[in-house]
């Protein structure tokens, strides 16, 4: 595991640099990874952002004293319902991965992986998690969610290169 762990990493690397290099350039000084982290936070609520503004779309008064009164009574709404849905849906997707995606990151600069691999691979699920609301608000035809099963594993995958990465990195527990 760790010879195909570090047979990937050396190929990711090449890549990487291409992708961070410019991203560190443009915001010198900052950690990229944990700027994604924040990121992430921010698109855990672009599908409530959306939601919100589909109900509103429906005639339906979003009432900011009883939210979830709103999103059931815009649920009623036929024409609206599965867009609704789908927003509400994508918000709690957010939700579940960002624990997963935020472990990763800490336990990856904990450990002392190489910051442009961390640095990518938060690029990465950014990028995959942006394509994955897409996909998932807007996708009403087939394609698009077949799309958006593939960007959803993806964004996964970058999750587990991260933690598998710092596992690799600090090496077998020592136990006292």
């Amino acid at each position: 595991m760790d010879a195909l762990l570090a047979q990937f990493t050396s190929q990711l690397t090449t890549h990487a640099m291409n992708v961070v290099v410019p991203v560190q350039a443009a915001l010198p000084g900052w950690n990229i990874a944990l700027l994604c982290m924040f990121v992430a936070t921010v698109l855990c609520y672009v599908p409530h952002v959306v939601k919100a503004s589909r109900i509103l779309g429906s005639g339906q008064v979003y009432s900011l004293k009883q939210p979830r009164v709103s999103v059931e009574l815009a649920m009623k709404d036929n024409k609206a319902a599965m867009s609704i849905a789908r927003a509400q849906a994508s918000h709690q997707n957010q939700l579940e991965v960002f624990p997963i995606f935020a472990a990763g990151v800490l336990a990856a600069l904990y450990a002392g992986v190489s910051g442009p691999l961390v640095d990518a691979a938060s690029l990465y699920f950014v990028a995959m998690r942006v394509l994955h609301i897409f996909f998932y608000c807007w996708g009403t035809q087939g394609w698009m969610a077949s799309m958006r099963s593939l960007v959803w594993f993806q964004a996964l995958f970058a999750c587990g290169y991260l933690h598998l990465a710092a596992a690799s990195q600090l090496g077998p527990s020592k136990h006292a």
